[in-house]
C-alpha cells in the first residue's frame, strides 16, 4: 500500500513549544480509505496509520486565555498507475476520513460535560467520568483538572478571585500561590469543507460499560499499540488505535483525495465560561462570523409573541388566528408579534413539497396580506412572521409547482433521493431567498422562522461537503433577511456544527428540541438542552428557548426560564387557554420584555453533574447590569431537591473580593447577607420537580449606599430600571435619580438603613422596609432616592 502524502505546512519552534503545553496531545492518526479499485474484486476500504505531522496544534493569537487550534492537512497518494484524476483513485471515506486519537494531559478531576448531537439537528448534554465514554457526535467536552498553583498568568486572568478556588474553599491571605482549579474545553469545529466530532475511544480491551447516551462504550485502552513514527505504519484495524478519546473528521462528500481544514479548538484556564468563550471566539474568527456581542436581538422579536404551532399545528388558518387574537384582546394581553407556523403555505402535504410561495387559499381565502392587515390594524400587533423550511418544505419543492417557475429551475438542485432544493452556489441560494422573501415582504411579513436547517448536509450526503452544503446557503439567507426584514429570523433545527458555524450575522437560534406541552415530564430534558447548549450558543447567538404554554403544570417555571433566556419570549396557547397571571411578571404593559444581558447558563457547581439525580436543586445564572440572577429548579422526579445558595455562588464573581453577598429572595420579598465561612451552612427550601425560585445577587460596588433593584413584580427586575443623574456617584453622593420602564412597585437594597427619602416624580412616597429590602409604589417613572451621606 502506498504512503500517504503529507503536504508541507508551516511550523515554527514557537508552535512546537505551544503544542507541548496543550492539554491534549495527538497519540495516533488513521485515515479511512475507500479503495478506487474495489470494483475489481479488491477490498472496499481500509484504514492506514499516518504520521502525526498531518495534525498540527498551534497557538491561537489574541485569545483571552491559553487557546490552541488543531488543523489537518493531508492528501492521499494513489496506487501505481492511478495518478490521473479521471482514474479510479483511492479516496477518503466521506463519513469518517480521519480518526485522531487524543491523549488527555490534564486529567479530569471528576465528571466531564459533553454536548453532543443526539438528533440530526439538536444537541443535549451528557456526563461521563471516563473519556472513553464520550458520546458520538460530541461538539464540546469540558472538564475540571487538577488543582494547580502554577497556572499561567493568562489562564488565571478570568478567574473569580474570591468566592471559590480549588476544592470550593475561599482564598485565604498567604504568600503561597493559591491553587486554582483548571478548566479545559475541547471544541470540535466545522470549517470550510469538513466537520469534526469528538467521541470515546473504543478499543480491543473494552469493558463494555454503558455510556451516558445509552450505547456501549469501551473502557481505558492500553498505552501501547501501534507506534507511529515519521512514516506510515501500514494497514491496521481501526479498533486498535489507542488514546483517551478521538476526533473524527469527515467531509460528507464522496471522492475527496485531500483534506486541509481546522477541526478543533482547545482552551484552558481558571474560569469554565472563559475557556468555552475562547474556543467559540477563535472559531468565529476562523469562520468570519459574528459573536453574540455583534448580533443584537431584532426589534421585531423583542416584544411578547404568540406562535400558532402548539395551538393550531398544520390546521392554522386566518379564522383560527383571529379567534385567538380576540381572546388576547379580551384578557388585556399585549401581543407584539405573531409567528404563523407550518401549515400556512401552498404545499403537497402527502409528498411534503412546496407548490407555491403564497398562502394556502383554503386556509387564507383573502390572502396572507389580509391576515397581516387584520393583526396590525385591529389587534395592534406590530410584527407578523411566517415559517419556512431551509430547503423550501420538508422534502423540498414540487417540480411542477409555481414556486419552481418563479424561482427558476437553474437555481435549484436535485438530491440523490429525488428532492428538489435550493442550489449550493451563491447565486442559486440568493435567487431562492430573494424571490421568496421579497414576496413575503410585499405581503406585510417582516420576520421569519426558518426550520430544518441541519437537514441540508443529510439531504446532500455524498454529493456536497459540509461547507458546500451550508456556507453559501446560510450566507444568502442571512443577507436577504437582513435586507428585507431587518435581520428578524429565528434559525431552527439548526444545531449541527456545519449550521451554527456558518451563519454570518443572524441573531437568533433555537437551542432545544420542541417544547412538548402534553408531556409535563419533559420539563427537565427541555431545560437541560437549552441551558447547557447556551454555554456555546450563547457566545454566538441570542438563544431561543422555544414557545411555552401559560396553562400548564409547570407554566411559571417555563415563564421564568424564558425570561432568563435573553432571547425571544412567546407562548403557543390554544384558544381559551391563556393565563394572564403567568404572563404578568414577564411583560411590561406595552408588551416589551425585560431581559438579562446574557442567556442563563448553569452555575459552575452544576456544570459537571446531572441535575436530575443531584441532591441540590439545579441552578442557572444570568447577569443584568450590577445584578446576578439565580434561578433554582427542582429537576429530580423522585424526590425534592434543596436550594443551596453558597453552592450556587461558588466560582461566580458575584462576591469577587471574597466578602459578603447581598441576596434578595423574590418569592419571600426578603434580603439577607451571606458571609463566607459563617453562613455557608444555610440552606433554602426544598423544591419538588418543576418548582422554581428566583434570587437576585448584588454584584456591583461593595461600598454602594443603596442598590436600585427595579420593578420587583417583574422577573428580570434589574432590566426595568435605568440609572440617571448621580449614577457614577452612588457610593459617594447623597442622592441618585433612576428611571423606571413603567410605573410600579420599585425595590432597592439599603443594607445600612441610610435611605431617608424616595420620591416619584418629585412627590415623597411611603417606603415599606423588610430588613434591607425597601419597596415603594411609584405612579410615575422618575424616582429620586436620598440617603445619609
Amino acid at each position: 500500500m502506498p504512503d500517504i502524502v503529507v503536504p508541507d505546512s508551516p511550523s515554527s519552534s514557537a508552535d512546537l513549544h505551544t503544542a507541548a503545553d496543550c492539554p491534549v496531545a495527538v497519540r495516533q492518526v488513521a485515515a479511512q480509505i475507500i479503495n478506487g479499485t474495489r470494483g475489481y474484486g479488491g477490498t472496499i476500504g481500509h484504514a492506514v496509520l499516518l504520521p502525526d505531522s498531518v495534525v498540527r496544534i498551534a497557538a491561537e493569537p489574541d485569545a483571552d486565555c491559553p487557546t490552541w487550534r488543531i488543523d489537518v492537512n493531508i492528501a492521499v497518494p494513489q496506487p501505481d498507475g492511478y495518478d490521473k484524476r479521471f482514474q479510479e483513485q483511492d479516496t477518503f471515506d466521506p463519513d469518517c476520513a480521519l480518526e485522531v486519537a487524543l491523549d488527555v494531559r490534564s486529567a479530569p478531576h471528576g465528571p466531564m460535560l459533553c454536548l453532543y448531537q443526539h438528533k440530526e439537528w439538536w444537541m443535549r448534554p451528557a456526563w461521563c467520568t471516563n473519556p472513553a465514554d464520550i458520546p458520538s457526535r460530541t461538539q464540546l467536552v469540558l472538564w475540571r483538572g487538577d488543582e494547580r498553583g502554577d497556572l499561567p498568568a493568562a489562564a488565571k486572568a478570568d478567574a473569580p478571585t474570591g468566592v471559590v478556588l480549588a476544592g470550593g474553599k475561599p482564598r485565604q491571605d498567604t504568600d503561597e500561590p493559591a491553587p486554582v482549579a483548571t478548566w479545559t474545553a475541547v471544541m470540535a469545529f466545522s470549517g470550510d469543507d469538513t466537520r469534526a466530532d469528538l467521541h470515546g475511544d473504543i478499543g480491543p480491551e473494552s469493558d463494555g460499560q454503558k455510556s451516558v447516551d445509552g450505547g456501549t462504550s469501551g473502557g481505558n485502552l492500553p498505552s501501547g499499540g501501534n507506534v507511529v513514527g515519521s512514516s506510515v505504519a501500514g494497514i491496521i484495524d481501526p479498533s486498535t488505535i489507542s488514546g483517551r478519546f478521538r476526533l473524527n473528521v469527515a467531509s460528507n462528500r464522496a471522492g475527496r483525495t485531500a483534506l486541509a481544514d481546522t477541526v478543533a479548538y482547545v482552551a484552558q484556564g481558571a474560569d469554565p465560561y472563559a475557556v468555552i468563550r475562547a474556543c467559540v471566539a477563535a472559531g468565529a474568527r476562523r469562520s468570519g462570523i459574528a459573536t453574540v456581542d455583534r448580533r443584537p436581538l431584532p426589534e421585531a422579536l423583542s416584544g411578547f409573541g404568540w406562535c400558532t404551532w402548539d395551538s393550531l399545528g398544520r390546521d392554522v388558518s386566518e379564522a383560527a388566528i383571529i379567534e385567538k387574537m380576540e381572546e388576547f384582546r379580551a384578557k388585556g394581553v399585549p401581543v407584539s408579534w405573531v409567528m404563523i407556523d407550518d401549515g400556512w403555505s401552498r404545499t403537497d402535504r402527502e409528498a411534503e413539497t412546496l407548490i407555491g410561495l403564497e398562502a394556502d387559499p383554503e386556509r387564507f381565502p383573502h390572502g396572507l396580506s389580509h391576515t397581516v392587515d387584520l393583526l396590525r390594524e385591529r389587534y395592534g400587533v406590530r410584527h407578523v412572521g411566517v415559517w419556512a423550511a431551509f430547503q423550501g418544505y420538508w422534502s423540498g419543492l414540487e417540480p411542477s409547482g409555481q414556486a419552481v417557475a418563479l424561482i427558476g429551475a437553474e437555481h435549484l438542485t436535485a438530491t440523490s433521493n429525488g428532492c428538489l432544493i435550493p442550489g449550493p452556489g451563491r447565486r442559486q441560494a440568493t435567487m431562492f431567498w430573494a424571490t421568496w422573501l421579497s414576496l413575503l415582504r410585499d405581503m406585510g411579513i417582516d420576520c421569519v422562522k426558518i426550520d430544518s436547517q441541519s437537514s441540508m448536509s443529510t439531504m446532500t450526503r455524498g454529493v456536497e461537503s459540509y461547507g458546500e452544503a451550508t456556507i453559501e446557503r446560510h450566507a444568502a439567507l442571512d443577507r436577504l433577511v437582513e435586507t428585507e426584514m431587518g435581520g428578524a429570523i429565528i434559525n431552527c433545527m439548526g444545531m449541527a456544527p456545519e449550521s451554527y458555524w456558518h451563519r454570518p450575522v443572524s441573531a437568533v437560534t433555537r437551542t432545544s428540541d420542541d417544547f412538548l406541552p402534553h408531556d409535563p415530564a419533559s420539563l427537565a430534558e427541555h431545560l437541560l438542552q437549552n441551558a447547557y447548549c447556551s454555554l456555546v450558543m450563547g457566545e454566538l447567538y441570542r438563544c431561543d428557548w422555544d414557545m411555552f404554554w401559560t396553562s400548564h403544570p409547570h407554566a411559571r417555571t417555563h415563564a421564568l426560564m424564558r425570561a432568563l433566556s435573553a432571547g425571544p419570549v412567546y407562548c403557543s396557547d390554544a384558544a381559551g387557554r391563556t393565563d394572564p397571571a403567568v404572563l404578568g411578571p414577564l411583560l411590561l404593559n406595552d408588551g416589551r420584555v425585560p431581559r438579562p444581558d446574557t442567556a442563563a447558563v448553569p452555575v459552575p457547581s452544576a456544570l459537571l453533574a446531572d441535575p436530575t439525580c443531584a441532591e441540590s436543586a439545579w441552578c442557572v445564572t444570568a447577569t443584568c447590569g450590577d445584578w446576578r440572577l439565580l434561578a433554582f429548579v427542582g429537576m429530580n422526579p423522585d424526590r425534592p431537591q434543596r436550594i443551596r445558595l453558597h453552592e450556587a455562588l461558588r466560582g461566580l464573581p458575584a462576591c469577587a473580593d471574597g466578602g459578603e453577598c447581598w441576596v434578595v429572595d423574590r418569592e419571600a420579598m426578603t434580603a439577607e447577607r451571606l458571609r463566607p465561612g459563617v453562613d455557608e451552612g444555610k440552606v433554602g427550601p426544598l423544591l419538588a420537580y418543576g418548582e422554581s425560585r428566583l434570587y437576585y445577587v448584588w454584584s456591583g460596588p461593595r461600598d454602594a449606599a443603596v442598590m436600585p433593584l427595579g420593578l420587583i413584580d417583574k422577573i428580570v427586575a434589574p432590566a426595568t430600571v435605568a440609572s440617571g443623574a448621580g449614577d457614577d456617584q452612588v457610593s459617594g453622593s447623597a442622592a441618585v435619580t433612576v428611571t423606571l420602564a413603567e410605573p410600579g412597585r420599585f425595590a432597592l437594597l439599603d443594607p445600612d438603613a441610610r435611605c431617608v427619602d424616595v420620591r416619584c416624580n418629585g412627590e415623597t412616597v411611603p417606603v415599606h422596609r423588610n430588613g434591607a429590602l425597601c419597596m415603594a409604589d411609584c405612579a410615575d417613572t422618575r424616582v429620586d432616592i436620598r440617603w445619609k451621606a
